[in-house]
């Protein structure tokens, strides 16, 4: 698997299901096929603790 990078700032980007999230400015993505598309700024939320509450056990 091919590590993802942040379009804003270049920070490898956290995975949660479907939803990635940048740890360092707090831009969240969406993946659909091959395509991602930007779809929250985060800024200002605790994106380590919202990641916690996120993740899900297969």
């Amino acid at each position: 698997m091919k590590l993802l990078y942040c379009a804003r700032c270049t920070t490898p980007l956290m995975s949660a299901a479907t939803v990635f999230i940048c740890p360092c400015c707090g831009a969240a993505y969406r993946q659909r096929g091959t395509r991602f598309s930007f779809v929250a700024d985060l800024s200002g939320v605790s994106v380590k603790e919202m990641m916690q509450s996120m993740e899900v056990t297969p």
